[in-house]
């Protein structure tokens, strides 16, 4: 009949659909795969075209933007970094590493008081997370609140107490207040 027919056409078409997708998918996980290997072996540019390949075959994948970012960060492209990493955020609002990276890249920049709102945002994010506590007390450190500082070093301390470089920041900025 031709409903039967009509039926088995719409199926037929969201079967080759869903081959497509799971295609992209498959694809967009060999890139992201590839893309971290060439980083691995310090292949800045062709990692950061397996990682533009993996955000055009997922764009909705925060990992790929947030490779991006860390990719031309470490090429001294700040603000393309920034861009990407606030593509992360926007895909991944309650990811506490990337308002952490983001912190870290402002401040590269010299924008403290963005870093600074950043870092709370990763420490609302993470609170159990040692190295946004120690990146705002570095922060707190360098714009003048020693006090606070030493707070935000006293809770990475906790949370890690085996790390030297929190004990160095909270020994420094002891020495400050």
């Amino acid at each position: 009949t031709e409903e039967a027919k009509a039926y088995l056409t719409r199926f037929k078409s969201q079967r080759d659909a869903e081959g497509h997708k799971e295609s992209q998918v498959r694809r967009a996980v060999a890139a992201l795969g590839t893309g971290r290997k060439l980083l691995e072996d310090n292949r800045v540019e062709e990692a950061i075209a397996a990682f533009l390949e993996m955000t055009e075959l997922d764009p909705k994948s925060h990992q790929g933007y947030s490779y991006l970012a860390k990719c031309y960060r470490s090429l001294g492209q700040i603000d393309v970094a920034i861009g990407y990493i606030r593509r992360a955020i926007e895909l991944a609002p309650g990811a506490a590493e990337y308002p952490y990276l983001l912190s870290l890249f402002l401040r590269d920049r010299g924008d403290m008081a963005g870093s600074l709102e950043a870092a709370r945002q990763a420490v609302s994010l993470g609170p159990r997370n040692s190295l946004v506590h120690n990146a705002l007390g570095v922060i707190l450190e360098e714009l003048g609140d020693h006090a606070a500082a030493a707070a935000a070093f006293e809770k990475a301390l906790d949370l890690d107490p085996e790390n030297p470089t929190f004990s160095l920041n909270l020994a420094s900025a002891y020495e400050r207040l």
